[in-house]
């Protein structure tokens, strides 16, 4: 209670990261409530273990993209077949902006899916 006001916290849903390494990640989410998107960093280094956020493809380790709701549920998840990447953000059509080191810039549906991609010379 403060002043005359009383004021009570009440649980709404569980811990969604409870087992999803957030240290080694990089994050970007979308304004008003919307998407979240997660990806190892590879900028740092980490040690990968089996049911890590990465995965073997083409002769190497790649990383996963994950998206969640604002509440944390999971959306969906996709190997990155990118390069390195540079910068991203949600568009205002909750759309997922990547760009590359290599010039790519691409864009992912809500749920990880490739919508479309061009690369800049």
């Amino acid at each position: 209670m403060v002043g005359d006001c009383f004021f009570a916290r009440e649980t709404l849903y569980e811990s969604i990261w409870d087992g999803f390494e957030v240290e080694d990640k990089r994050f970007t989410c979308a304004t008003y409530g919307g998407p979240i998107a997660a990806m190892r960093d590879e900028r740092r280094m980490v040690l990968v273990t089996p049911g890590s956020s990465a995965t073997a493809a083409a002769g190497g380790l790649k990383p996963v993209l994950r998206t969640f709701t604002a509440a944390g549920g999971p959306l969906g998840a996709s190997v990155w077949d990118g390069g390195r990447l540079v910068d991203w953000g949600w568009t205002d059509e909750q759309q997922l902006a990547a760009v590359e080191a290599n010039g790519k810039v691409s864009s992912r549906t809500e749920r990880g899916q490739v919508a479309w991609g061009l690369t800049v010379i």
